[in-house]
């Protein structure tokens, strides 16, 4: 049972020139909808190769990788060394080939979603090389606020 479901909102994306950050469903049903976050990168054509995309989560002590991909690794997905949280989401349909369909896509099941630890902040960040100006490039979007509607 969650303490903490009123209803609220869910803040749907932000973006940061090249990268952005989406949030689904719009809004969040607690227990009946599944949790989706996906980065994914705006402005593919600015890049000829990407090096890694991650998901950050905010907790007390700041913001921490929840899950990354990295291009030329394997595997390719990473999770942070005592994450919990990859007993409980997937990656499926993530990916990092090419910038054109380069993403990195977290999906917590909806009976797997816990309130309130996964209805906090999250950002993404990129890393890759500008196919214009030759130089290694990292950006980050603004953080969203994943929020919710509880059920009644």
């Amino acid at each position: 049972m969650c303490l903490y479901c009123d209803d609220l909102f869910v803040s749907v994306s932000a973006s940061s020139q090249n990268i952005q950050i989406q949030v689904f469903p719009q809004p969040v049903i607690y227990q009946e909808n599944d949790l989706v976050i996906q980065c994914s990168i705006t402005n593919p054509s600015q890049f000829s190769s990407l090096y890694y995309i991650q998901l950050h989560r905010n907790s007390s002590t700041g913001f921490k990788s929840a899950v990354s991909i990295f291009k030329g690794h394997s595997p390719q997905i990473q999770w942070p060394s005592g994450s919990t949280l990859q007993n409980r989401a997937s990656t499926v349909g993530s990916q990092i080939n090419t910038p054109s369909s380069a993403n990195l896509k977290l999906t917590i099941d909806k009976n797997s979603v816990m309130c309130p630890t996964d209805f906090v902040e999250y950002r993404c960040m990129m890393s890759g090389f500008n196919s214009v100006t030759s130089d290694a490039v990292t950006q980050e979007t603004t953080p969203v606020t994943v929020s919710y509607t509880g059920i009644k």
